[in-house]
């Protein structure tokens, strides 16, 4: 059974694993600190005020479209507010900038499954479980 996409969003740590090292390289308009911006960014994400974390995300990402950690993340936002098809998007512009991102591929995973398309799910699944064999999530959803 596919999870419902509210289920979907990652653990704390999907989150804020790779981004703690990554945040300050990120550019932003003068006067806005890159760090604050992204921490700004979870805290709302973590709040549920995922339509705000959103608009974050993409500011960021306009600011640096190269930066995976805020597509992975506005994928998470997307996909827990039920819109997987933009998710998807989101979560494969984080691999193609970051090939080896291991929560992007297993959240890639989990917009599959909401989108009732497991084959594709299995393969998102399968390059997370590549990236880090210790994802015990992805070998989970692998398993049903």
């Amino acid at each position: 059974m596919a999870p419902h996409p509210a289920d979907c969003q990652p653990k704390v740590g999907f989150m804020n694993r790779d981004q703690r090292a990554t945040t300050v390289e990120i550019d932003s308009a003068p006067g806005e600190d890159p760090a604050a911006l992204f921490a700004a960014a979870l805290r709302l994400h973590q709040a549920g005020r995922l339509a705000e974390a959103a608009t974050v995300y993409r500011q960021i990402i306009a600011a640096r479209p190269d930066f995976a950690p805020a597509h992975a993340n506005l994928g998470v936002a997307l996909l827990a507010r039920g819109a997987a098809m933009e998710a998807v998007a989101a979560f494969r512009e984080a691999i193609r900038l970051k090939s080896g991102y291991a929560e992007a591929h297993y959240n890639l995973g989990t917009a599959f499954d909401a989108l009732e398309r497991p084959e594709e799910a299995a393969a998102a699944y399968r390059a997370a479980i590549a990236a880090n064999p210790q994802l015990v999530e992805a070998r989970s959803n692998l398993g049903n």
